[in-house]
């Protein structure tokens, strides 16, 4: 797929642009494929390699794959965003060497006690609410 930069205008982490009437996949639905592939990944992983599987997990748009003013790709800065809002809130930690590792509240919070999934992943219309 051809990469369109964008020019001229505002990105906004939650996902939506400013001034063009596009939008893209919201922040907060990164959110759960972010801890599910924490999971599946054992617990932690490489930020990069975390990164890549939450894109193949999340039903993406055309504009997610914009590339910003800054050169990165939409859709893998929103799974950024995605990291510091769930590690403010202690559902996950980042450690040296650029890893990323779920907390065992991460755990219990993607999971309920019957462990039924309490957040949604590919094709999500809501992600978490923190």
């Amino acid at each position: 797929m051809k990469r369109k930069k964008r020019n001229k205008a505002v990105f906004i982490p939650d996902g939506t642009e400013e001034g063009k009437g596009e939008y893209g996949t919201l922040g907060k639905e990164y959110d759960a494929p972010l801890l599910k592939t924490l999971i599946d990944f054992g617990g932690e992983g490489k930020a990069c390699e975390v990164i890549e599987e939450v894109g193949k997990e999340m039903d993406l748009k055309e504009v997610d794959y914009e590339e910003l003013n800054s050169g990165e790709i939409v859709w893998k800065n929103n799974v950024r965003w995605a990291s510091d809002r769930l590690k403010k809130v202690g559902l996950l930690d980042k450690l040296r060497g650029g890893i990323w590792r779920i907390t065992e509240e991460g755990r219990n919070y993607y999971k309920d006690e019957n462990g039924k999934t309490k957040m949604r992943g590919k094709g999500s219309k809501s992600g978490i609410e923190i």
